[in-house]
């Protein structure tokens, strides 16, 4: 990973190195070109293509362009659910106090929360237990479909046995308490995102969850029978 302390060194020098393609392009975009140049090689004084980088005066305002575009880029990204206005505005700025963590959708119900993420794709859900329509539960079951590496966490008062139990069966991570110290859900969050498959394994597991739940659906329509017989 590239740190200030190299794109300085980059920006001194005028020379490429790692991730300093993506500094160039972020810092200059389109007011200067890449220039291509023949170089010798060394070692057998075949020529050879090289693309140079032209050392430029950069202004701190590119700088920190460039440094807070590539940190939007690592942001993760979470979805909070609760019928409360007051509930959700708490969580977000109890959640976005952490660095690197932003509120990407907000929705007031089951219904809301299922298309939010499906749309937004967020990296982690919240959900409260009692919401109009689909509570947290089945909403959470639905969205474990739709991203099945994506942790959902349930925040509610009911955070006895009983609920933590049957939490888990709807594909729930956690049953997290509301009123208690804030510090306990967002070491849920930062433990539940740590353990959260990456990459290629987050790819696979998406694949295995989508083509096993498009294998249930299609076994389902084919036992129901084509003209199913009419009641006199």
């Amino acid at each position: 990973m590239l740190t200030s302390t190299d794109a300085g060194r980059h920006l001194q020098r005028g020379v490429p190195d790692g991730d300093s393609a993506s500094l160039y392009d972020a810092l200059f975009g389109d007011r200067c070109s890449r220039i291509s140049c023949i170089v010798l090689n060394r070692r057998n004084e075949s020529p050879s293509l090289n693309v140079g980088f032209p050392t430029l005066s950069v202004s701190n305002r590119d700088r920190q362009g460039f440094y807070s575009q590539r940190s939007r880029l690592r942001m993760t990204r979470i979805l909070i659910a609760d019928g409360s206005d007051v509930v959700r505005k708490l969580l977000k700025l109890l959640i976005e106090s952490r660095a690197g963590w932003t509120i990407c959708g907000e929705a007031v119900d089951g219904e809301e929360a299922l298309r939010k993420s499906r749309e937004l794709k967020p990296d982690l859900i919240i959900l409260d237990l009692a919401m109009s329509g689909l509570n947290g539960l089945l909403a959470a079951r639905e969205i474990s479909k739709a991203l099945p590496s994506a942790p959902i966490l349930l925040h509610t008062v009911n955070n006895i046995p009983a609920v933590i139990a049957e939490a888990k069966k709807f594909g729930i991570r956690r049953v997290i308490g509301k009123g208690g110290d804030g510090d306990v859900l967002l070491n849920a969050i930062q433990e539940e995102l740590a353990a959260k498959p990456q990459g290629i394994a987050a790819m696979l597991q998406d694949t295995t969850a989508l083509t096993t739940n498009e294998q249930g659906t299609e076994a389902a329509d084919s036992a129901q029978p084509d003209n199913p017989p009419r009641s006199n």
